[in-house]
């Protein structure tokens, strides 16, 4: 039997736990890494009997793993002619599940190091709704506390951007009507960190692709020269632009409330951080901004 990575074997009255031991010795001065490989010693005690020239052989060559353990194990029982029971072939190597869900998202930007200008702008909103479908990877047989999930979400978002800049003698504002859709595939490795008979808890670290599509509905930059003799010019062209595609990392923190060993309710909590992921051209010179984006979903796993 095995728990945690730990392997055991049963003797009528009591449990031995298979062990080896790396160690590094220090032999007339130079370090000399030993190993013991107290199991082995185990092994040939149990199953020691009939068949004891033909597993000796075997036990020579086992390494401490499941695979290897079971094998050594089956030769044994065959060739004592005892009956045996595999019941690690019932247990699943992993569990597969769905995860159906929809969200909202808040961003916030900041100015990138290398732009030149600090413009002012505001957006009409900053939330974002989407829906996302994924695939959960957990209960791994080996790594029980680890799990993979992945999937692939969908925004779109109807916005208005405002914004000013003053230089000497000089102002401009601008402002525009856009519609911004994205596609988004979150890739997380994820570790259980607490478990109750309802609830699992777990932190989560990855990387999120995300791909833009903007489509401007209507742009206007105003001009303003202001000094004399004032001149206002009014151009329509889109100061707004976003990434196509980017690669991000993020963490998360989610929960998982266990119906049974197929259903359940997923929540998760994710901040991303985006670099330049849209650019602002209302000047001679572009203005790159970073985004945070803090995003929460709950979905429905089946």
């Amino acid at each position: 039997m095995s728990y945690k990575n730990r392997y055991f074997i049963e003797n009528e009255d009591y449990f031995l736990q298979l062990d080896k031991v790396d160690e590094a010795r220090d032999v007339d001065g130079n370090l000399v890494r030993a190993r013991d490989r107290e199991y082995m010693g185990f092994l040939s005690y149990m199953l020691y009997g009939p068949c004891g020239d033909v597993l000796q052989k075997k036990i020579s060559t086992t390494s401490l793993s499941e695979q290897e353990l079971i094998s050594t194990f089956k030769i044994y029982y065959e060739c004592e002619q005892i009956p045996y029971e595999l019941n690690v072939k019932n247990l699943p190597f992993v569990r597969a599940s769905l995860v159906a869900g929809t969200g909202i998202s808040l961003t916030q930007s900041n100015l990138t190091k290398d732009s030149f200008d600090e413009i002012p702008h505001v957006f009409d909103t900053q939330y974002n709704p989407f829906i996302s479908l994924g695939v959960k990877l957990d209960q791994w047989r080996r790594l029980p506390r680890f799990s993979f999930d992945t999937g692939i979400a969908y925004t779109k978002k109807n916005n208005v951007i405002n914004m000013e800049l003053f230089k000497p003698n000089q102002r401009y504002s601008a402002t525009e009507e856009f519609s911004r859709s994205s596609l988004i595939v979150p890739i997380f490795i994820n570790y259980l960190f607490y478990r109750t008979k309802k609830n699992e808890f777990y932190l989560g670290a990855g990387t999120v692709i995300r791909t833009n599509t903007l489509e401007s509905k209507f742009s206007i930059i105003d001009y303003k020269i202001t000094y004399e003799p004032v001149t206002v010019r009014l151009s329509e062209e889109s100061v707004l632009t976003y990434s196509s595609a980017k690669l991000s990392p993020a963490i998360k923190l989610g929960v998982n409330f266990l119906f049974n060993q197929k259903y359940g309710i997923v929540s998760e909590f994710q901040l991303e951080h985006i670099s330049k992921e849209y650019t602002i051209d209302l000047s001679t010179r572009q203005s790159y901004y970073n985004s945070l984006v803090a995003s929460y979903m709950i979905g429905f796993r089946l």
